[in-house]
């Protein structure tokens, strides 16, 4: 039996912290020049053992490994993980710093931001992701849904919807207006859109909360937005634990002032850049807000935000590049046409004018054409000199990988910024489910954001103004500034914005229907769920609607609304009516007769054929109709004369025959008499057998 080869590995048993250390003790053992060196200098020797010890714990050398194996490079390593050795190929080089999150954050920012706005102005595909984006979180806004505690204020259900009401609309008078912006140029929605635009883009994006007098608003609020290159350190200072990045903070890193640069640095104006500006982050008294910082927090200590994009800027840019010499590559393709081969280097130019159109002599319009110049037509004979031919051009463009490469990128940029296939490229061809699913998974993403606008941005503007509207007696809120429980409960409010796109909304539609039936959602919350209203808003102007229609003659006030699974008792000014499901063209039935007052109408019973010549045979072991009201019967019975001559001849009289002699007819009636009567027997036999529909 063949011995097995040897191989420069062997196993070594797992380290216990005794042996561990052990191991370390004997590799920073001092040699004889150490401790000479030592003997000299001896801070120099702590030093030196200081990083001796270092090198051992980091596996940098010796021959232990903790339970691997110890190969070509040793090294001791106490720990017990893979990716943390420093031994292996694979990550000999991958050597992290060990940073805060300043001082991982700080240093790079400002190329961070460059390139995010260079990939966003010139890259497709971080274009699309960040108009996404603002799309779902923010789209036309994130409107105002005042929800006060009402059993804190002590206020009955009628008063608390009154006061929300006021408010909101107090609010959206100011907040539809370009008075709020300092730069009057957008609304507090378009401001939103602006502040989470400027927050994907830069990392983080500061808002002040100004105080301006004006005549053409009651409201002093204004609010401004500022660039992330603006917040800086006055005079470039060295950043510090208090000072970085322009917040100036305290002792347990909550700001108390931002640094901001009169203008942009990179303004068009150079003139008078290094001027900084100190904006306290809460007023002096009542210790309200006066800065707004936006930026997505991910680490503790964090003072400054990342653009959105940063984890996949190199691989954006790369594929990028990819794109346009693909784009590049098929361009060149489709301009070569053929190559003509010849056995000497000539031009051949004057031996092909059909080709190029010049011909010596020649008086023809293509006589003007230059080299440069190919005339190419359908069905076009050239003629080739002697020893030349024509080989044609097979470029391979566009390239038959180029979309599964493509793909597989942008499924892992997708997974970087949050975002699905599907929706990142906008390309749903998967099944239905497929396809919700996407969705549904990019809408948790989006509601996320969305919450974190609505509570670091829309929520304390909010509260800013409310502090302004109290104050000035615009809304009347007893307690407001006295209780801090009471002004909170004032302040319960929700951010309202578009709701997810539906693919199917049938089907959206029928769930949302049979939640309601087996009683685990609420109309609100559908409403909510499928168009981001308030079921109150629409039964008002389904209310209003409806007394339109009415007294506009389309529709009456008992007429039927709705499948017959949600009817319900229609109430008009003079009656109560009960909805229940009539037979085709059956008339709505006043209230007070057979049938009324709520109850399950009974199954009408069906009606015999009519015979020629006779009346409506009576349904068998039925009641008798009630009798229409008497004005109703009145109007029915009004003929006019006009109406009688319009008939056609003989009509008359053969109904006046009828009527004279009931026993006036042929032989066929009598007939059809008895058929009626042999139906009418059947019909009463037994409850087994179906009812013919009448």
């Amino acid at each position: 039996m063949s011995a097995q080869p040897s191989m420069n590995l062997r196993e070594v048993p797992r380290l216990t912290p005794a042996t561990a250390l052990a191991a370390i003790r004997e590799q920073i053992r001092p040699n004889l020049y150490e401790r000479f060196r030592s003997y000299i200098s001896p801070q120099w020797g702590v030093q030196r053992m200081k990083d001796k010890a270092l090198l051992a714990m980091g596996g940098w050398g010796g021959p232990f490994m903790g339970g691997g194996w110890s190969g070509g490079q040793g090294g001791s390593y106490a720990g017990g993980y893979t990716g943390a050795r420093a031994n292996r190929r694979q990550t000999q080089q991958w050597r992290p710093r060990t940073n805060s999150a300043d001082s991982d954050i700080i240093f790079d920012l400002p190329v961070l931001r460059d390139r995010s706005r260079d990939l966003i102005r010139n890259a497709p595909l971080a274009t699309g992701a960040i108009g996404t984006v603002c799309q779902n979180v923010i789209g036309p806004g994130l409107q105002l849904q005042s929800a006060v505690e009402a059993e804190t204020l002590k206020m009955t259900e009628e008063e608390a919807s009154a006061w929300m009401s006021k408010t909101e609309r107090s609010f959206r008078l100011w907040a539809e207006s370009t008075e709020c912006d300092i730069t009057r140029t957008q609304n507090f929605y378009g401001l939103q859109n602006l502040a989470f635009r400027s927050a994907l883009e830069s990392g983080d994006v500061i808002c002040l909360l100004l105080s301006v007098k004006s005549d053409r608003t009651p409201y002093k609020l204004r609010l401004q937005l500022i660039e992330a290159d603006r917040l800086s350190n006055p005079q470039n200072k060295a950043n510090t634990t208090n000072l970085t990045g322009g917040v100036e903070m305290d002792d347990y890193g909550a700001p108390l002032a931002y640094h901001i640069m009169r203008k942009h640095p990179g303004s068009i104006d150079r003139m008078n850049l290094q001027e900084w500006d100190r904006h306290a982050a809460f007023g002096e008294k009542q210790k309200y807000r006066n800065v707004i910082h936006l930026f997505d927090k991910t680490r503790p200590g964090q003072t400054r935000g990342i653009p959105y994009l940063t984890p996949v800027i190199e691989t954006i840019k790369q594929l990028d590049r990819y794109t346009e010499a693909e784009v590049m590559a098929a361009v060149v393709a489709a301009m070569l046409t053929v190559f003509i081969k010849t056995e000497e280097s000539e031009d051949v130019a004057p031996m092909l004018p059909n080709l190029t159109g010049q011909n010596s002599g020649s008086t023809s319009s293509n006589s003007g054409l230059t080299n440069d110049e190919v005339g190419l037509a359908a069905g076009a004979i050239i003629e080739l000199g002697p020893g030349e031919d024509i080989t044609t051009v097979n470029p391979n463009r566009p390239n038959a990988g180029y979309d599964l490469f493509v793909q597989s990128i942008l499924r892992q940029i997708g997974i970087a910024l949050g975002l699905p296939f599907e929706v990142l490229i906008k390309h749903f061809t998967a099944s239905y489910s497929a396809s919700r699913a996407a969705l549904l998974d990019a809408w948790r993403f989006f509601r996320n954001r969305r919450t974190w606008v609505a509570d670091s941005y829309c929520q304390p503007i909010y509260e800013a103004w409310m502090n302004e509207a109290v104050s000035n007696g615009l809304i009347k809120a007893p307690g407001y500034f006295a209780n801090s429980t009471m002004r909170a409960a004032y302040l319960q409010s929700q951010w309202l914005g578009e709701q997810p796109m539906q693919i199917d909304p049938v089907k959206e539609v029928e769930a949302a229907q049979k939640r309601l039936e087996i009683r685990v959602s609420t109309l609100a919350q559908e409403t909510m769920a499928l168009n981001a209203g308030l079921w109150t808003d629409n039964l008002k102007q389904q209310t209003k609607e409806r007394a339109a229609a009415v007294k506009a003659g389309l529709i009456t006030s008992t007429t039927q609304v709705g499948p017959p699974a949600q009817r319900e008792t229609i109430t008009t000014a003079e009656e109560t009516i009960p909805d229940s499901q009539g037979q085709p063209g059956q008339k709505p039935v006043p209230a007070g007769q057979p049938g009324g007052g709520g109850a399950s109408p009974a199954t009408p019973a069906k009606p015999a054929p009519q015979t020629p010549g006779q009346g409506a045979a009576k349904p068998a072991n039925t009641p008798p109709a009630a009798p229409a009201p008497a004005r109703k019967a009145a109007v029915a019975s009004e003929v006019t004369d006009e109406a009688i001559e319009s008939r056609a001849p003989g009509e008359g009289q053969a109904a006046e025959g009828s009527k004279g002699d009931p026993g006036a007819g042929s032989e066929e009636d009598d007939d059809s008499s008895k058929d009626v009567e042999d139906e009418e027997a059947d019909e009463t036999k037994g409850d087994g057998e179906d009812e013919r529909k009448p």
